[in-house]
């Protein structure tokens, strides 16, 4: 059971696996912990619109960063929308290398995805960008 109170789940269109494994690639300190298959008979639960996925990946308990996360193997139903998004925060004060690894998980979130706002300074940041990868979820990263 995950420490954290509010843990995100994020849709995934029948690539839940892939989704965790780009994530904990991206991330430091990043662990999958859990995985969790669809049943694989009527007996145990599965329901007609589920008959497809018998047996193949459910959910995926993960860890970014030290912070937890579930991608749940969906299908198309729903998409990622950039009104929800996460923001990562990088202190200079904390780490010296803040803007270089903001940087790193910049380049790494923008490959194959869409900035929404470029990564540059703006009024209320020294540097901070906007961005949705290639699984469609947004992250906004700041030097605070």
């Amino acid at each position: 059971m995950p420490s954290q109170k509010i843990v995100p789940n994020l849709w995934c269109n029948n690539n839940a696996k892939e989704v965790a494994e780009f994530y904990g690639a991206v991330f430091p300190n990043s662990s999958v912990h859990a995985v969790t298959n669809y049943p694989k008979t009527a007996e145990e639960g599965l329901a007609d619109f589920q008959a497809s996925m018998a047996g193949e990946i459910l959910t995926i308990d993960f860890s970014l960063a030290g912070y937890e996360f579930t991608a749940i193997n969906a299908g198309p139903e729903f998409v990622p929308t950039p009104a929800n998004s996460f923001m990562v925060n990088f202190d200079p004060g904390r780490d010296d290398n803040a803007r270089m690894q903001l940087e790193v998980l910049w380049k790494k979130l923008s490959e194959d995805g869409v900035v929404l706002m470029p990564l540059q300074k703006y009024d209320f940041s020294e540097y901070y960008g906007w961005v949705q990868d290639k699984h469609g979820v947004s992250w906004q990263l700041i030097l605070t």
